[in-house]
């Protein structure tokens, strides 16, 4: 911050309000001299991040999904590179708008619409421009009560023991577990080769 905008921001302000990118923004430009425009401090623009464009035909793997590309061949159907985050989601839930937002969030980041095949003997992955979060929901309201929350943990453990194929499966998968009216469960599965937690 001292190299970049001529400021010195306290530490204590990371745990305040300047804990966001928003929140850093303002102290900073609240701190720059006589200026409310921090490019009149740094001689600088922001620069907008924008989509890149996709790499044509088969691109080459990195050194660790190398790795995981290799062990998923030497294991195959091994969910030992399976990473999964559980979210217990209460009071009225607008599914379509979840699932807007996983397909939102999956359209932005190529990796999530990558597959992996072999070329030539070498492994290639190809983004898909088009494809669909794989969104699967279940329904475990008819089950009794006391024994909802046992079904539900098996049922997650299931859906992240299940394997990805990845020369036809994108690396991640969503599940979405209706237990009652105001209480879901949203789990998603990535494999380690997208996704390094």
């Amino acid at each position: 911050m001292r190299d970049l905008f001529g400021v010195d921001l306290p530490i204590g302000s990371l745990f305040e309000d300047a804990g966001t990118v928003a929140g850093m923004a303002r102290a900073i430009e609240a701190l720059c001299l006589n200026s409310a425009d921090v490019r009149a401090v740094t001689g600088t623009v922001a620069v907008p991040i924008t989509r890149q464009p996709l790499l044509s035909g088969a691109a080459a793997l990195s050194h660790a999904q190398m790795r995981a590309w290799f062990l998923d061949q030497l294991l195959p159907g091994n969910p030992t590179y399976n990473q999964a985050h559980a979210y217990r989601l209460s009071g009225k839930l607008d599914v379509a708008a979840l699932q807007a937002g996983i397909r939102t969030v999956i359209s932005r980041h190529a990796i999530l619409r990558t597959t992996y095949r072999l070329v030539d003997d070498e492994p290639r992955q190809f983004v898909d421009e088009d494809a669909a979060p794989h969104f699967q929901r279940l329904d475990l309201s008819a089950t009794p009560t006391e024994q909802r929350e046992s079904k539900l943990l098996d049922t997650l453990a299931a859906e992240t023991r299940r394997p990805f194929a990845l020369e036809s499966d994108p690396p991640v998968r969503f599940t979405l577990v209706y237990c009652s009216d105001r209480q879901h469960v949203l789990l998603g599965v990535w494999h380690h080769i997208a996704h390094d937690g």
